[in-house]
């Protein structure tokens, strides 16, 4: 095991509580080096509310060392209206770690959730997480599945269609 990924701290967007969060994380990052890993924190929708000129996702960046991980859930940057391409150039050699998903808006019924069913540039987020995140782990993660799916034949079906991708980058 390498990194180390703290899943959610219900600090983290809150004004008041996310400098005490970041405080610990540095130093909890410092013990991780010490002990030949790295640690990360999850994102999800909340952490890119707005909060000082930009959003927690942000300053929780800014405020890390470089060496902390930024495991983006794209699902969920996505479906806060942000681009997670954007993000992984932001704060490049950082995403060592991605979720991809699709997460849909309540009321977006009959939207594919399917990677590669979708019009996501999954390609360019590909390529993105190799050139720019330095990425070593891409975690598929399905939370919503077709009616006619299983959750094994969902995670499968979007396993396959990224392979496909992972073959066209690999060829291109």
């Amino acid at each position: 095991m390498e990194l180390v990924i703290i899943p959610h701290d219900s600090r983290i967007d809150q004004a008041d509580d996310i400098d005490e969060l970041i405080s610990e994380l540095a130093e909890l990052s410092k013990v991780a080096i010490s002990m030949g890993l790295k640690l990360g924190y999850h994102s999800h929708s909340k952490e890119f509310a707005p909060f000082k000129d930009a959003t927690f996702w942000d300053y929780l960046a800014q405020n890390t060392p470089d060496s902390f991980v930024l495991q983006l859930d794209v699902g969920w940057v996505n479906y806060a209206g942000h681009d997670a391409i954007a993000y992984i150039k932001r704060y490049p050699g950082r995403t060592l770690t991605t979720h991809y998903k699709i997460r849909t808006l309540q009321g977006q019924e009959g939207t594919p959730v399917i990677i590669g069913q979708d019009k996501y540039d999954w390609l360019k987020l590909y390529s993105t997480n190799i050139e720019f995140g330095r990425t070593q782990w891409i975690v598929i993660e399905q939370e919503e599945y077709p009616a006619s799916y299983t959750p094994l034949e969902a995670v499968n079906a979007s396993a396959q269609n990224l392979q496909k991708i992972i073959t066209e980058y690999t060829f291109k």
